[in-house]
């Protein structure tokens, strides 16, 4: 259990209790310094003060531990390859090993659309394939600004593509990134007063701090149309590609990488405290199916699935509290 109360400076104190099943069995504070302890590997605690500007705000989070979470996930049955109905039609282009560290390639779908694919054997790690998929999903769920990405079936007809120098496509499930034609991607979230990227940004604003943005990374489109797209998610969880179960607890009330996104001046105030509501209302269930409902034949264990679930809910106060206090402010 998470309690807030005010304090003499006008912060914020937070009260962090953590729960072992059955009973409460230690409660303690402290301040944003102070590096997170996990207990076991049920549940994290991170003690830290919220400035608010002389406004407190309540902000109500229960921690479960990760037990309670993981049986929640398998209640969620995990989608078999055959049911993975997209799958690729055929490559384009090959990636030359120095454009990304994953190695993904621009194909075409069986819908006819084409696609930046990442398959399970890239130069990175087969998580990332979850990885992209989750962070696409839970943006889409608040209207964030995040390509859409999707499970992709390659066939048989399409292994042994060289989609990379030293490697070649084999049969499975991949991750499939929607192009966005005549994007060229940036490290920079400038453009803010082009076209609607005042409210583009305000979401990418609130999915950093709902999920961490480590790797952060934006796509425009050049031209009179300079729309933002966050995409490329797969370091973008504390952990980066190879993140974990106790990656995440260790890192669940710790500071985003808002500092990467520049000055909030421009931003929607209106589009900020919309996607804090969005956060406040996300309904825990549809969470659950949104990062459980994945390929079976990614083998996410459970307990990582699970984690990624308590990660994702105990941040969403936070962050909704964070993106009302950046509206107020403009």
């Amino acid at each position: 259990m998470l309690s807030l109360s005010a304090n003499g400076r006008g912060d914020t104190e937070v009260t962090v209790g953590v729960r072992y099943p059955g009973s409460w069995t230690d409660q303690r504070q402290g301040s944003m310094p102070e590096r997170a302890r996990r207990f076991r590997v049920e549940v994290a605690w991170f003690p830290f003060w919220i400035r608010t500007r002389g406004t407190v705000r309540r902000v109500g989070v229960t921690i479960e531990g990760v037990d309670a979470w993981r049986d929640r996930v398998r209640t969620v049955p995990r989608i078999r390859d055959e049911d993975v109905h997209l799958y690729l039609r055929r490559p384009l282009s090959a990636n030359d090993g120095q454009h990304g560290t994953a190695g993904s390639f621009l194909g075409v779908g069986s819908d006819g659309q084409r696609y930046y694919v990442k398959p399970l054997n890239n130069r990175q790690c087969p998580r990332v394939c979850y990885t992209e998929v989750a962070i696409s999903r839970l943006g889409q769920s608040i209207g964030a600004p995040v390509c859409a990405v999707v499970p992709m079936r390659l066939t048989d007809e399409v292994a042994g593509w060289p989609f990379v120098p030293d490697r070649k496509l084999e049969p499975g499930i991949a991750s499939a990134s929607l192009e966005v034609v005549g994007a060229g991607e940036s490290r920079s979230l400038d453009r803010r007063s082009h076209d609607d990227n005042a409210r583009r940004h305000a979401g990418i604003l609130a999915l950093t701090a709902w999920l961490g943005g480590w790797d952060a990374q934006w796509l425009y489109v050049e031209g009179i149309d300079s729309r933002t797209w966050s995409h490329d998610h797969g370091h973008y969880l504390p952990g980066g590609h190879i993140w974990s179960s106790a990656s995440l607890l260790a890192a669940v009330l710790a500071p985003s990488n808002e500092g990467a996104l520049g000055a909030h001046r421009g931003m929607d105030a209106t589009e900020l405290a919309r996607l804090a509501d969005e956060l406040d209302l996300l309904d825990t269930g549809h969470l659950v199916r949104m990062l459980a409902s994945v390929p079976g034949s990614w083998n996410v264990p459970d307990v990582d699935i699970a984690a990624l679930c308590l990660y994702a809910d105990t941040r969403r106060s936070i962050a909704a509290n964070r993106l009302r206090q950046v509206s107020a402010a403009l």
